[in-house]
């Protein structure tokens, strides 16, 4: 089994793309951790599905005792989402936030974005990408300046099809900003 996984950083432009057989991988995850205490710290993790993307991403949350936030992509399909949404709440209109916006600002927090190349409406991942970037920041009205805690490391998981090499828009997507993080290709 090999896993492709790329690591971006706030204070390098390019990251090389690094291929992990499993007994590589826990040494790879040990670097992560140290490194994520110094810069921020972004791995996309690319396989077939059942491949154990999602499971690497528990595993190493578990071994090294910190916070695991997990957050589904797939159902996406508006920019801002992930942060809140207007409710109806006694007859006003009300701003409900949700948890990722106290997952980013939990220190040391692993935050699992499943199904990232799966987002309904491709720019549902907009506001996402500016929290991946380089500010780890983003300006949104209803919550005001959210910037991530110190060690938050962002796992994403991205399904490959079977027998194929052929990468959807999202994926796509991530390469496409490979100038500058949140992912390098």
């Amino acid at each position: 089994m090999k896993i492709l996984a790329a690591i971006s950083t706030a204070f390098s432009s390019r990251t090389p793309i690094l291929l992990l057989s499993v007994d590589r991988i826990l040494s790879f995850l040990d670097k992560i951790n140290k490194i994520s205490h110094r810069h921020p710290v972004n791995v996309l993790v690319v396989g077939k599905q059942g491949c154990g993307k999602s499971s690497l991403v528990r595993q190493y949350a578990a071994v090294h005792r910190l916070p695991l936030a997990t957050f589904q992509i797939g159902v996406l399909s508006e920019p801002g989402q992930l942060f809140g949404e207007y409710a109806l709440e006694n007859g006003e209109t009300k701003y409900k936030q949700f948890l990722f916006p106290q997952a980013i600002r939990t220190p040391n927090c692993i935050i699992h974005l499943e199904e990232i190349n799966r987002p309904e409406h491709p720019k549902a991942l907009n506001m996402l990408f500016s929290i991946l970037s380089d500010d780890r920041q983003v300006w949104m009205d209803e919550l005001g300046l959210l910037q991530v805690a110190p060690g938050v490391v962002f796992f994403a998981t991205s399904t490959r099809a079977p027998n194929s090499s052929a990468r959807n828009y999202s994926t796509r997507r991530c390469a496409t900003a490979s100038t500058s993080p949140p992912w390098t290709f």
